[in-house]
């Protein structure tokens, strides 16, 4: 608002412009435009302001204040002009900084074949995924380039503009990456590389095996996918809902949740913030390390193994399953059972049978709380 109300009244090319520009620059008292009275000085600084405004202007502003600049010349007859201070006619450039200008991107949109049962991986570094499965035999893939809101415009715009997105597709299997290798690094000393955020969201066959790398906070959620999952995950967050088959995931510092899950699990997690698993049907291996373990309303239908260093577990069986439970506690650890069963103790051990008995669950435990309950 401010750059329009300058370009009608300061900037029009027209000869109303000229007139209020003559207006705007000189007053009693302020001297002539090119002469030597006292606002000689001032007055070639506000008509230096002028002309930079006028040349930041763009056609659109022009042509929209031609009907403001109409308006202004029928009140000027009635009310006077004020002058334009210098700061009035070099706010709107300071608006314009570069540190101010507005968020770069750019869209990217491929579809690659693909028939059910394939593979596709994914590489990902910021930004977030979104995976989700449908019945068609291709990969429908799109992609946002955004640059972080912190960066200034110019290079901004030139982290986004050298960012690539990376599809191959042969016979069964289609590989997506995020491609930063012709993003330069800026600063004359540490040489720092600000990379841009990608943001995907991919549609995929319902059976598929997937290998995903993850680094640098990308947020990714997976839903309705058949087959063998592999998860690398570094600083980023995971939401994985109704898969089925085998999962591994390897999380490091970040957390993940789970909802209806069917198959064999493997987890291992290094200083994540919470793992919450929630309707897993199926078997489970997961070592954990400085990180709480929740599994609501479990199905352990297979022998199954939970390590933990310096964590808790949150364990809640679903009801009328036959299980054997034989847990392990060191001297920091303790244990909570709500079970309707008695834990049989031996010493750091403690043994149960549900239901007659049935899969084996051993739970390992190194300074945290394990917490046995019954849904």
């Amino acid at each position: 608002m401010v750059v329009e109300r300058l370009a009608g009244l300061c900037a029009d090319g027209d000869e109303q412009g000229v007139e209020r520009e003559r207006t705007c620059t000189s007053s009693p008292g302020s001297g002539s435009r090119s002469g030597n009275g006292p606002g000689a000085g001032s007055a070639f600084i506000r008509n230096r302001a002028i002309i930079i405004a006028r040349q930041h202007a763009t056609p659109a502003i022009v042509r929209r204040n031609s009907v403001y600049s109409q308006k202004m010349k029928s009140w000027s007859g009635r009310m006077p002009l004020r002058p334009c201070s210098l700061l009035a006619c070099l706010l709107p450039l300071l608006l314009a900084a570069p540190g101010l200008a507005a968020a770069q991107g750019d869209t990217f949109e491929e579809t690659a074949a693909l028939q059910p049962g394939g593979s596709l991986a994914i590489e990902a570094s910021g930004g977030s995924v979104l995976l989700l499965a449908w019945d068609q035999p291709q990969v429908a893939i799109q992609a946002r380039i955004e640059a972080p809101a912190d960066v200034d415009g110019d290079y901004a715009r030139e982290i986004v503009a050298a960012t690539r997105i990376d599809v191959r597709a042969t016979a069964g299997e289609v590989r997506i990456r995020s491609d930063f290798s012709d993003v330069e690094r800026r600063g004359f000393f540490d040489r720092r590389r600000t990379l841009p955020d990608v943001h995907y969201e991919i549609n995929a066959p319902r059976e598929v095996n997937l290998d995903i790398e993850l680094s640098r906070g990308a947020g990714t959620t997976l839903r309705g996918f058949e087959g063998r999952v592999t998860i690398n995950s570094d600083r980023s967050d995971l939401n994985l809902v109704e898969l089925s088959g085998t999962l591994r995931i390897d999380l490091e510092r970040g957390q993940m949740q789970a909802s209806d899950f069917t198959g064999s699990l493997t987890l291992n997690v290094d200083r994540g913030t919470r793992a919450l698993l929630t309707r897993l049907s199926g078997s489970v291996l997961i070592d954990a390390i400085r990180t709480n373990v929740v599994l609501s309303d479990a199905r352990i239908d297979g022998d199954s193994d939970i390590a933990l260093e310096r964590g808790d577990l949150d364990l809640e069986l679903a009801a009328s399953q036959p299980l054997t439970i034989d847990a392990e506690l060191s001297s920091r650890a303790n244990l909570r059972n709500d079970l309707p069963v008695t834990l049989q103790q031996s010493g750091a051990r403690y043994q149960a049978t549900l239901d007659g008995g049935g899969p084996a669950l051993r739970i390992r435990t190194d300074h945290g709380e394990v917490r046995l309950r019954a849904n």
